[in-house]
């Protein structure tokens, strides 16, 4: 990994923060995708004490947005000509349905089309052996995706609207994988497992915060669960591997929804429509040629 660039989102604490380290110690050049940056100048301080000659950078990106997305994307074109490693890590857990400044509700944009998009519009730097993981969860196993329903227009729950997206996050993923397996680009998805970290304990009702405490008992922690994104993005016994869905550095067999092909290739449409990508900054899609 040594000198490779490694984008990943939300590096400012938990699972993200140790993703980043972990590859910092392998040599990889960490460039963090977080809207805070001050919280990311923390994190990175605390990389520092673990990898002093780590070698980290900043580009403000706020998932919740896509116009902050779209300025990330450009400065990341321009900055980063070779994008080696892109770890799609951010993502968040909401009681309350609330839609962002573009119109979509906020678990959805953020866990996912943010993802999308940022990864849609950098392609243009990846190269042959780059790897994309998606960070989903064993809740995927609990989703469904509606796609009349991804804004809550028929119904809305924290933890069901959270396990949808960690199931489109599988979706993607398996499209990614379809559409640049001819460049030899890799993708995958990882559950991380039942981590210890702040994830869950804001903008959650009180049940939902009995439930992550009572987890929390039986959790890992946020380094031990990094381990698998960072044995995905850089390990050689995973070279050339696509298409999977990673639990405990094995692949496992995803949900029977993430294999439906017509659900696969109309979520990855639908996607498309909502984020607003233009024909010349989507990656090649052969179902649509």
């Amino acid at each position: 990994m040594k000198g490779k660039t490694v984008l990943i989102t939300g590096t400012s604490a938990g699972i993200g923060m140790e993703t980043a380290k972990g590859i910092a110690k392998l040599g990889g050049n960490i460039v963090s995708l977080n809207r805070n940056e001050d919280k990311t100048m923390k994190a990175h301080e605390e990389i520092l004490k673990d990898v002093p000659d780590a070698t980290l950078s900043f580009v403000e990106c706020d998932l919740s947005s896509f116009k902050s997305v779209r300025k990330a994307a450009a400065k990341i074109l321009e900055k980063y000509p070779k994008i080696d490693v892109l770890i799609n890590n951010a993502g968040g857990i909401f009681t309350e349905k609330v839609l962002t400044e573009d119109g979509f509700e906020r678990t959805y944009q953020i866990n996912h089309l943010g993802h999308f998009l940022l990864t849609n519009l950098i392609s243009k730097n990846f190269v042959e052996g780059t790897r994309i993981v998606n960070l989903s969860s064993s809740a995927h196993y609990r989703g469904r995706v509606d796609l009349d329903n991804l804004n809550g227009e028929k119904s809305f729950s924290g933890f069901g609207t959270y396990s949808n997206s960690k199931l489109m996050n599988v979706l993607f993923t398996k499209k990614l994988a379809e559409v640049l397996e001819p460049q030899k680009i890799t993708a995958n998805a990882v559950h991380p497992g039942v981590v210890r970290t702040e994830f869950g304990k804001k903008n959650v009702n009180l049940l939902t915060k009995i439930g992550v405490k009572v987890l929390g008992i039986f959790s890992i922690s946020p380094a031990k669960g990094a381990q698998t994104s960072i044995y995905v993005a850089t390990s050689d016994e995973v070279k050339g591997v696509t298409g999977k869905y990673f639990a405990n550095k094995k692949v496992k067999k995803p949900s029977k929804f993430a294999e439906d092909k017509d659900l696969i290739n109309n979520f990855w449409v639908k996607s498309l429509v909502d984020s607003g990508l233009k024909e010349n900054q989507v990656i090649h899609n052969p179902t649509m040629s």
